[in-house]
């Protein structure tokens, strides 16, 4: 059994954020000890919601209480995704390096959330700095979309290979795995969005068909959730990749079948172990 340190928002009703990556870590077999950055009663889509934004020095003192039950080198990986503050982001990279020092072998993965091509960015402007000027080196897995990876590598990405040579360059600024999803480029079919995967020497692509469905969140939360397990399982990148792929299709489709606007996370829990693999990945 694997530890995992999730550090992410929580809402009550609803499933992004720790509601989204904590129960297919679970059911997958793993311990996950989650931080919750935030406390809402819903996602922000919602017409009304309310919560709270816990400070630097809340979730500093839940870390510091969860290492005296525990020691540090018993932690296999740090997962972080949406980072509502620049001090929530110094508490994420702060937290990574002491769990590293005392275990160098634990896998941080992280999800670099600041935004879509749709809507820009979505989150406070002295953030996107922090991801890529620190704490995108420490990271040994990340998976930012097609917006996102455009903003840490500074360009547009229109083609597979400007797609390939914005994952070569976030590898060198290390990270073993990149994962840049939602891409559409120009070899992407019609109706269709293309994941890529760099793992320091090849290139693989799956096209993805599109859904015909409204806005769902948390998909990016689950994806990076699914890519760690699969990852501490001790498969190998590419078939994670189908796996997570595999597995993250199925889910939208049945959430499609529900229309509903949350995802269909427990009514779908078997994707997570006994997905049949749909999409085989492409060496490019």
């Amino acid at each position: 059994m694997k530890h995992i340190l999730s550090i992410q928002s929580h809402v009550t009703y609803g499933h992004v954020g720790n509601s989204a990556a904590v129960f297919p870590l679970q059911y997958l077999g793993n311990e996950v000890w989650p931080l919750h950055t935030v406390q809402f009663s819903g996602q922000t889509q919602y017409p009304y919601w309310d919560g709270d934004v816990f400070s630097e020095e809340h979730l500093r003192k839940v870390i510091k209480g969860v290492f005296s039950h525990v020691s540090m080198k018993t932690c296999d990986a740090i997962l972080a995704g949406y980072l509502g503050s620049k001090s929530t982001g110094d508490v994420v990279y702060d937290t990574v390096n002491a769990i590293k020092k005392e275990n160098p072998n634990a896998i941080f993965c992280c999800d670099p959330v600041m935004g879509d091509v749709d809507s820009g960015f979505y989150i406070s402007e002295d953030v996107p700095p922090l991801y890529k000027e620190k704490i995108l080196t420490i990271a040994d897995i990340i998976t930012p979309n097609h917006f996102e990876t455009e903003y840490l590598v500074n360009g547009k990405i229109s083609t597979l290979d400007e797609a390939k040579t914005a994952a070569k360059t976030l590898y060198d600024k290390g990270p073993n795995l990149v994962f840049i999803t939602s891409l559409i480029v120009e070899e992407t079919p019609a109706n269709h969005f293309t994941i890529l995967l760099f793992d320091g020497s090849e290139y693989y692509i799956i096209n993805n068909p599109l859904i015909d469905m409204g806005d769902v969140c948390g998909t990016g939360d689950v994806f990076a959730a699914l890519t760690l397990a699969h990852t501490l399982q001790g498969q190998n990148p590419v078939s994670g990749m189908e796996r997570t792929v595999s597995s993250m299709y199925t889910l939208l489709e049945n959430t499609n079948k529900l229309k509903q606007f949350e995802l269909d996370l427990i009514g779908s829990r078997e994707v997570f172990s006994k997905q049949e693999i749909l999409f085989k990945a492409i060496n490019i």
